[in-house]
């Protein structure tokens, strides 16, 4: 009723219930009311929901009246997420999608000049009439949350994260999930040592079996917690975690060992060595590489443990760079044999 919305004594309560047919002069009655201050404070978010949802139902009387657009946005009536009533005036304005998590809003909000209103499916022809633009999920985190991620707080960004993984992704299709997918993989959300944060590509897979021994004396060679986390895997793979050995990964993780059995030789050394042989003949695409030059780049390279041949044959002739220690011989591929050819 009127009475809501103006002081019961006011003379403009007759005013307004005489011209409610007509948009444009209850707007003009409202706006000479909040300037007079002649009540309209006293509005909770449920008096404001109702004057809004008279406007979005009238929308046809006021529409191409671009000074009862400009009026109707100085007024105090729009709920924001954080539950805040506020008018929009010449604020950047957006209707937030419902699901998005809202923490640390605040940050972002700022960060951007922005404001965004609840989503309300009874006010989007109002919401639509005043500009107020309503955006996809990913046009929402690429737009804006992904630009001010480095402002979040840690939990903040994991719940971000979190929605992203177990909920939205596996909605999103085609372009939008791929838009969103391409800015995940840009993100710099992991903090390394320094404290600087990096991108998921920035990583390698603590679950992949070469870099697991590879790089066991690197810790932070890995993702942080929580992201280590076999939960995140899929997630931190789909983003750019490394979690492929590329040929030039191979021969440097080779070249590694061939240094290490010459220098600081240790158990370690041989679990390395015989891991990253492993992974070789494990390779599908092995005949590709083969082409490609992995094979003739690793040729060359002494990250091989050598087997010690049969007594019989040692007595014939002692085997070469065996010295007798337990320190393991380390041998190339080139000019090797098998050990069943011996």
């Amino acid at each position: 009723p009127a009475s809501v919305v103006f002081n019961n004594n006011s003379d403009l309560v007759r005013k307004l219930v005489a011209s409610l047919e007509n948009p444009v002069g209850v707007l003009r009655v409202l706006d000479y009311s909040i300037r007079a201050n002649r009540g309209v404070s006293n509005l909770t978010p449920e008096d404001s929901h109702s004057i809004l949802k008279y406007f979005n139902d009238s929308v046809d009387g006021w529409v191409n009246n671009e000074d009862a657009i400009k009026t109707l946005r100085k007024l105090p009536l729009f709920l924001t997420v954080k539950g805040d009533v506020i008018f929009l005036a010449d604020k950047r304005v957006y209707i937030l999608p419902s699901d998005v998590p809202t923490n640390d809003m605040n940050l972002w909000e700022k960060e951007e000049g922005i404001v965004f209103l609840r989503k309300n499916k009874t006010l989007s022809q109002l919401h639509s009439a005043l500009k107020c633009e309503a955006l996809t999920t990913t046009e929402i985190y690429t737009n804006f949350i992904f630009k001010s991620f480095h402002l979040l707080n840690p939990p903040a960004r994991v719940a971000h994260l979190q929605f992203l993984k177990d909920i939205k992704l596996n909605q999103l299709q085609g372009e939008e999930k791929e838009q969103l997918i391409n800015g995940l993989k840009t993100l710099e959300f992991l903090e390394d040592a320094r404290g600087v944060l990096r991108p998921a590509s920035h990583y390698y897979d603590p679950y992949q079996a070469v870099f697991k021994v590879l790089l066991a004396a690197s810790p932070s060679a890995f993702p942080p917690p929580p992201f280590r986390e076999f939960k995140w895997l899929d997630f931190m793979r789909l983003i750019g975690l490394k979690h492929n050995v590329t040929t030039d990964m191979f021969v440097e993780f080779a070249q590694d060992i061939a240094k290490e059995a010459v220098t600081v030789q240790t158990e370690a050394t041989f679990n390395k060595a015989r891991t990253l042989l492993t992974q070789l003949f494990k390779r599908e695409n092995l005949a590709t590489e083969l082409i490609e030059g992995l094979l003739e780049k690793i040729a060359d390279i002494p990250f091989i443990p050598a087997v010690k041949v049969s007594i019989m044959l040692q007595n014939i002739y002692p085997q070469f760079d065996f010295d007798g220690t337990q320190q393991k011989t380390y041998i190339q591929f080139r000019n090797s044999v098998p050990e069943d050819k011996e």
